[in-house]
Order: C-alpha cells, then sequence, then structure tokens
C-alpha cells in the first residue's frame, strides 16, 4: 500500500504542474522546424540529468519512515525503466508545444542560436541550471513554509 503511494507522490509531481489540454495539431511546417530545434537542444538528455534531483527531492519527503524509504529506494530503478522507455513520448509532446507556441521563422531563429557557440553552451549548462534552479526554488519554499507556521503560531 505504502509503495503504491509513492508511486502516486512521484507520478503527480512529476506530471502536477501540467495543464495541459488537448489541442489542435500545429501546421505540418511548424512542426518540422520544432523536430529541428528539439533535436539539438536534446530534452530527453535534459529530463535524464535532472531525474535524479526529482527523486531526491521526492525521497526527502518520504524520510522518516525506514520502510517507506527502502520501498522508495526499490522503485526507482523501476521508474527510470519506464522513463527510458517513454522518453520519446515526451520528446513528441515538447516538439509539439514548441510548434504551437512559435512561429517558423522563430523555431528557425532558435535553432540558429541554438548551433552557434553560446547556444551550444546555454544547452551543456541546462541541466546544471535546472538542477541548481530546483535546489533554490525547495529552500525558497522551506523558507516560506516555516514562516507562514512561525505567523500562524503567533496566533
Amino acid at each position: 500500500m505504502r509503495a503504491a503511494m509513492i508511486a502516486v507522490l512521484i507520478a503527480f509531481g512529476l506530471l502536477a504542474p501540467s495543464g495541459a489540454r488537448a489541442q489542435t495539431q500545429p501546421p505540418a511546417e511548424n512542426v518540422a522546424a520544432a523536430r529541428e530545434v528539439i533535436e539539438i537542444i536534446r530534452p530527453a538528455d535534459q529530463f535524464r540529468a535532472i531525474a535524479p534531483s526529482i527523486f531526491e527531492n521526492f525521497r526527502k519527503a518520504v524520510q522518516g519512515d525506514a520502510e517507506v524509504e527502502k520501498q522508495y529506494d526499490a522503485m526507482i530503478p523501476l521508474f527510470n525503466k519506464f522513463v527510458e522507455t517513454r522518453l520519446n513520448e515526451l520528446v513528441e509532446k515538447i516538439t509539439l508545444i514548441y510548434a504551437r507556441n512559435f512561429t517558423v521563422d522563430d523555431l528557425h531563429a532558435l535553432a540558429a542560436f541554438y548551433h552557434s557557440p553560446p547556444g551550444q553552451t546555454f544547452i551543456d549548462k541546462q541541466a546544471v541550471i535546472a538542477q541548481q534552479s530546483l535546489a533554490v526554488g525547495q529552500e525558497f519554499a522551506q523558507a516560506l513554509v516555516q514562516e507562514v507556521q512561525q505567523e500562524m503560531n503567533k496566533k
């Protein structure tokens, strides 16, 4: 039962802020241009790089109960396995997001930027920036929770 709850928590954490709804298919030329950008930025590689940080943040949430921690640790390899089998699906969805939100000209300009030395540096640093941003966001959220708790204790 606890294992199922942990699995649900991880799934919600990975998928929660979606708000995505079924949308119309973007024009084929947008999709083709978006694919070029996506091939350059390699979102699957970016996801693989930040996934350990995401899983570690969830692990912190279950700390304190040795049995739950053990079950959580046992599930991580399964999550990694399933992530790998479905990364192409994620990449396709991201491609469509780009195709819907950028014009063909914008996508070509993005591709040109990502092919440039600063663009390549940006891509190379993206995972590190994402990991550091997650850590800063977590610290920020923890500080806010503490402040709210202190304020509520005053009342």
